[in-house]
């Protein structure tokens, strides 16, 4: 510790000897005159000694002033300060301490010119070496008080060490951060002007470059930053010039280069940082490695918690991710804001027609298994009869379309008046509306409740327009009034599977129904054995069922296409829905589906092309199931015009029809709410769906569940929320709803609900196609650098 009172005591000693020595010393008065003028040198030795002892003095109290307690706790807890302007501004305070040899020549220069009589030369230098040590000690304290937060002092510092007039870009870089953690954007442009004039005055030294970079990147002049950073005067201080670069390049969207240069500075400090880069370029799992590293050495982090729980979600650790937030809650801790939205990835048409050819399983078989539906027979209790019914109407049904139920429960006048009933709804089927034959079903089922065939008939509408939920129900309800329908059993496993159902139970009665069945011939047994092993997740070729296509049930064909399709063989893709195109010639479902088959895993260009002259000039078959008919009709016809480029035709095409149409435009304002949605016309799609629900009643979960996806895609957030939650409702395993519920929760904070749905689908392997969020990294790093 340094004693300024011992010190000037030594130095009264010393002179006191001196002058005792100079007694014995004075003998004659020469000696006088030889006293008086090594007195007068002597006095200005000590001028000199005391000067340099005084400078020592005030460079060691600066340096070693006490600093208030407070600001010596946060320096201790915060870490060295990294990045500029959004997070802190790398200062070292190495920078700006001059080699102990330079402040000796300094100093032997003002002795010189002082001993030759120049001394007014002599007295500047040596205010130059008292000033120089003054910036130094300011410079230093103003970077310890930047460490801790105290920028009205710290820019006060800066400006002291200004004065001094060496290396003044520098301190002048260290008060335009501090008035711009203060908000002084006036102050901020003129230091940061100061450091740009002065610049050159630093060009020897090795933080040049860095210096440089600093200031370029303070004026906005990013790319002109970037060139020190990448090539630097000295090696002195790569990694400060990583961590700046790497905030340059985040900043004009390169994260890649971002996260390569911010692995150049691999302190545990900057894990977290590394983590949320590797995030941001989608590889979640070294993003989850890093934050756990850096998690290992500061295990209290709230905000790196929270990013964890990000990571979590986009990994699909539901139930860690709910923990997280669990844990984070009870704390108190802080969280990191989301902004909820649709998967980039739904508009992306290359990334589109990829999926097209290579859909995840959950999108796979709800094609399959929609394609199977469609093609599936309606039963009736006597086929004759009902033929008989419809030809009256100038019908003409196709052997397969129907299938005769053996319902042990229904007889006489019973029989006949459901069967004309049933002939009502298979008329509006036929006709191409759905709604209507769903209608005329529901009202028949309250008269006759306990009949099996309505509730298969009822399922099956409901498979073919979407709703999953309660298609299983009624399918359910069909096997369980009687076990002989193994198609009900069978269709009730698919359907379950589709909205995350327990099946086993059915399965096991469906294995024991099947020895008890007595099946009407050999194809039916073999098809309904193949069809319940596919729904159980095998998949094989059953090439005994159509060696007689013109015997063949549609929906014997339609299975085996889409296990064609499993196997990825297009060949015998394009074989089956040719047969099916023969039995359907003017069905646009078959007709896309065939012309689909034939470029399986082909040129998409070509393709593109190819449907081009489909889509403009009418080429496809009658549209009617479009406007009226079952989901997969639009589902088909408009992913597949987003696919090829067609969409906007497409949209002007259903505006038209829509503008025109005389009859129900619910199935036309379905088609076009979904093609406002890929053409990312969102606010569109919201006020169709908005009309769908309000105005015309449609209150199914399909409908209200793509209003819910318009609606994020608009904004419109409490919509979304509001229409989720029925659906969710309505339908108690929609995985879908959960999820973006949600979602939507944990960016409105509501954390207790966000929670408990995140663990209603942990385990389940979910992923969703439709919904995804954004992780604000940018404030994540910067609070990990600061």
């Amino acid at each position: 510790m340094w004693d300024k009172k011992s010190f000037f005591l030594q130095i009264q000693r010393r002179i006191r000897y001196f002058f005792r020595l100079m007694r014995h010393f004075i003998l004659t008065r020469d000696n006088k005159v030889i006293f008086y003028f090594v007195s007068l040198l002597f006095a200005i030795l000590l001028v000199v000694v005391l000067f340099w002892f005084a400078i020592k003095a005030f460079d060691h109290q600066s340096a070693t002033q006490e600093i208030p307690q407070e600001i010596s706790e946060k320096m201790t807890e915060a870490s060295e300060i990294q990045v500029a302007k959004s997070s802190a501004m790398t200062l070292e305070r190495d920078f700006y301490t001059k080699p102990d040899k330079e402040l000796s020549e300094l100093i032997q220069k003002a002795n010189i010119l002082y001993d030759n009589g120049r001394v007014e030369e002599a007295l500047d230098v040596f205010k130059k070496i008292s000033l120089y040590s003054q910036s130094l000690a300011n410079y230093n304290l103003g970077v310890i008080y930047l460490g801790a937060q105290d920028y009205v002092r710290a820019k006060e510092l800066f400006e002291h060490a200004i004065e001094g007039g060496d290396s003044v870009a520098l301190s002048a870089i260290g008060a335009a951060y501090s008035a711009l953690k203060q908000g002084d954007q006036k102050s901020f442009e003129h230091f940061v002007g100061l450091a740009e004039r002065t610049l050159s005055d630093s060009a020897n030294t090795p933080f040049y470059s860095y210096l440089y970079a600093l200031t370029s990147f303070y004026k906005n002049q990013y790319f002109e930053a970037l060139s020190p950073l990448l090539h630097p005067n000295s090696k002195n201080y790569a990694q400060n010039n990583a961590a700046l670069a790497s905030e340059i390049f985040l900043m004009l969207g390169d994260d890649y280069s971002a996260l390569e240069h911010l692995k150049n500075d691999p302190r545990v400090e900057n894990a977290l940082a590394i983590g949320m880069l590797y995030a941001r370029v989608g590889d979640y799992a070294r993003a989850r490695d890093e934050i756990m590293k850096y998690l290992a050495a500061f295990p209290n982090d709230h905000e790196a918690l929270s990013a964890l729980e990000l990571v979590d979600l986009k990994l699909r650790n539901y139930s860690d991710s709910a923990n997280l937030l669990e844990d984070l809650e009870k704390k108190g801790g802080s969280f990191f804001k989301i902004r909820v939205g649709l998967n980039p990835s739904l508009f992306n048409i290359n990334e589109a027609q990829k999926r097209f050819w290579n859909l995840k399983f959950e999108s796979r078989r709800s094609l399959q298994y929609k394609i199977l539906f469609y093609y599936a027979p309606y039963k009736v209790f006597n086929t004759q009869q009902v033929f008989r019914f419809l030809a009256d109407g100038g019908f003409e049904w196709k052997v397969g379309d129907v299938d005769e139920a053996r319902d042990a429960y229904t007889r006489g006048e019973a029989f006949s008046r459901i069967n004309r009933n049933i002939a009502k709804g298979l008329k509006e089927i036929y006709a191409g509306d759905l709604r209507k034959a769903l209608k005329i079903f529901l009202q028949n089922l309250r008269i006759h409740s306990q009949h099996s065939v309505l509730y298969y008939n009822i399922g099956l509408l409901y498979a073919q327009l979407g709703d999953f939920e309660n298609a299983f129900t009624y399918f359910s309800r069909a096997y369980h009034l009687d076990s002989q329908d193994l198609m009900a059993g069978i269709f009730a496993v698919m359907t379950g599977k589709l909205v995350y159902r327990d099946t086993s139970g059915i399965e096991e009665m469906l294995s024991g129904d099947f020895l008890r069945v007595d099946f009407r011939n050999e194809n039916e047994r073999v098809f309904l054995n193949e069809l319940f092993a596919y729904a159980r997740g095998r998949q094989h070729g059953i090439s005994d069922l159509v060696e007689t296509p013109q015997n063949s049930k549609p929906i014997y064909t339609a299975l085996q296409a889409i296990l064609a399709m499993g196997e990825g063989n297009q060949e015998k893709i394009t074989k089956y829905f040719s047969l099916l195109r023969e039995k359907y010639p003017n069905d646009l479902t078959t007709d896309v589906m065939y012309q689909v088959s034939k470029h399986y895993k082909g040129n998409l260009k070509e393709m593109s092309l190819e449907f081009s002259r489909f889509f403009r000039k009418g080429k496809f078959s009658n549209m009617h199931a479009l406007f009226y008919g079952g989901s997969l009709t639009r589902e088909l016809y408009v992913y597949l015009a987003f696919i090829t480029g067609n969409l906007s035709f497409v949209i002007t095409h259903l505006q038209d029809k829509l503008v025109t149409d005389e009859e129900s435009p619910i199935g036309t304002m379905q088609a076009l709410g979904m093609a406002y949605i890929y053409n990312q016309e969102f606010e569109k799609a919201f006020v169709v769906y908005n009309d769908l629900i309000d105005s015309l009643q449609q209150q199914d979960v399909g409908t209200k569940f793509m209003g819910a996806v318009a609606a994020i895609g608009a904004g419109h957030f409490s919509n979304a929320v509001a229409l989720l939650q029925i659906s969710k409702i309505d339908s108690t395993a929609t995985l879908e709803s959960r999820y973006a519920l949600a979602l939507l929760y944990q960016q409105e904070k509501n954390l207790k609900s966000a929670i408990s749905l995140l663990r209603t689908i942990s385990n389940k392997n979910f992923v969703s196609e439709f919904f995804d969020f954004e992780i604000d990294s940018g404030e994540i790093l910067q609070k990990a650098q600061e």
